[in-house]
């Protein structure tokens, strides 16, 4: 049968309730406001139009900031959330690794949530029975198959929940971030099945900011933005797309309050050289992109963001599967007459934003690079 996938219009809200802001001074004006003002319903759109046909042998990247409805999206076409508006229409058996616990009891065994997660995924009860052993070897479980599943670590039931999720192979498959946790042999199998899985299916819809990894798996892309697809195309465009506005500050309806992304980076290295200290490492945004402002605060104040250089490092790009390699600070700081890092205050922070007043971090020093300047300095 050819599997395809049908989006027509989609449109999610979703009520919210909401509190009023309030100021009180004593218990007793904070519960007579908790009486006469109490939260409000609100409706927040999560999906707003969104119309896609995707046809059998296509792998789409969905691409977005955190927030901008790919997880949503993912859940509505493997139907958790049923549409407000619009139509969904899926052709095939379809396989979303989303959410690896669902239909989990932790009051019943490891055997029993086998069936339990099974039956939640729609697979017949006869099929499971076949099913049980497999999924217990997978997941080097067989010697706890009669334990309580709350006896088990994170770690065993993330195996576990892995394991029944992809024992069969589908037509379709929705996977929201790749497999990337689990000791090194589990990982290294899980990874060869899920290898093996997507291979084997009709359609792939993956939504991931390891950029190395869409260019692998996929064959076209989709960029989302506060709910809406904003592209949907070839693979390389959707990329283009993806960073022209990924580089602009997210567009927020009044009052709405959007957060900062957090950052992945470190300072990883500090030379002294003659009269000036070098301050040099990498960061990125959790969409894999560099912020537009930074600034580095040491003891004796603050350094201003103009005066960093912007570097190349293609280590990171590689490590990480970015985009771009433009993801690499270097800061010149004036050493004239200091005799050695503490006479900095004996702080070195990088942070970083959008813009200065949303920045965030510090970002970690790495202990090498602290090594390196000490050494330098006893010399």
């Amino acid at each position: 049968m050819t599997a395809s996938i049908e989006v027509t219009n989609l449109t999610l809200r979703v009520p919210l309730f909401v509190q009023n802001e309030r100021q009180t001074t004593s218990w007793g004006k904070l519960l007579l406001s908790a009486l006469f003002d109490p939260p409000h319903r609100e409706f927040r759109t999560l999906l707003d139009n969104v119309s896609l046909s995707v046809k059998d042998g296509e792998r789409v990247a969905i691409l977005g900031r955190n927030g901008a409805g790919k997880s949503t999206l993912l859940r509505a076409l493997n139907n958790v959330y049923h549409p407000t508006s619009g139509t969904v229409s899926v052709k095939g058996s379809c396989q979303a690794l989303l959410n690896t616990s669902l239909g989990f009891n932790n009051e019943a065994t490891v055997k029993e949530n086998v069936f339990l997660r099974a039956n939640a995924m729609g697979i017949p009860s006869s099929s499971i029975v076949g099913m049980l052993k497999p999924i217990l070897a997978f997941s080097g479980l067989e010697a706890k198959s009669n334990h309580r599943l709350k006896t088990l670590s994170s770690g065993q039931r993330m195996r576990l929940g892995f394991a029944i999720s992809t024992e069969l192979q589908h037509d379709i498959m929705l996977l929201d971030e790749w497999v990337g946790t689990g000791d090194a042999e589990f990982l290294a199998r899980a990874k060869d099945r899920m290898v093996r899985r997507v291979g084997g299916s009709k359609i792939v819809m993956l939504a991931s900011h390891n950029f190395a990894l869409l260019r692998d798996v996929c064959n076209k892309g989709m960029v989302m933005e506060r709910g809406r697809v904003v592209f949907y195309g070839d693979l390389l465009d959707a990329f283009q797309a993806y960073q022209a506005i990924a580089s602009k500050p997210p567009a927020t309806s009044e009052g709405e309050v959007v957060e900062e992304e957090q950052l992945n980076g470190c300072i990883d290295s500090i030379e002294r050289i003659g009269n000036e200290i070098h301050v040099s490492g990498w960061v990125v945004t959790e969409s894999g992109l560099m912020p537009r402002y930074l600034r580095l605060v040491t003891g004796q104040g603050e350094v201003a963001g103009e005066s960093h250089e912007r570097q190349a490092r293609p280590d990171v790009k590689a490590a990480l599967g970015l985009l771009n390699d433009k993801c690499g600070f270097r800061w010149v700081l004036d050493a004239k007459g200091l005799p050695g890092l503490e006479a900095l205050g004996g702080v070195l922070q990088v942070y970083g934003g959008s813009s200065d007043s949303a920045a965030v971090g510090p970002l970690t020093v790495q202990g090498r690079a602290l090594a390196a300047l000490m050494e330098s300095e006893a010399v």
